[in-house]
């Protein structure tokens, strides 16, 4: 990874947040939000295969969310 030096104190910000404890709450609205919107995009979708990408992705964040509780 290299740096990019129009990016002053990217690599320290990255590290900050990567050490950053996340609380449940958090991860969990940011989980279900983000399955909510593959279903969105899943229910508007009209190619086939596309449909099944989205549902298995759908299915992915919805089995990690009931994992975790």
């Amino acid at each position: 990874m290299t740096e990019q030096p129009f990016l002053d104190g990217f690599l320290k910000a990255e590290a900050e947040a990567r050490e950053s404890v996340i609380d449940y709450d958090t991860w969990f609205r940011h989980k279900r939000n983000t399955a909510l919107r593959w279903f969105k995009y899943y229910k508007m979708s009209k190619d086939p295969k596309k449909k099944e990408d989205l549902a298995r992705q759908y299915n992915f964040l919805a089995t990690i969310i009931r994992q975790k509780d």
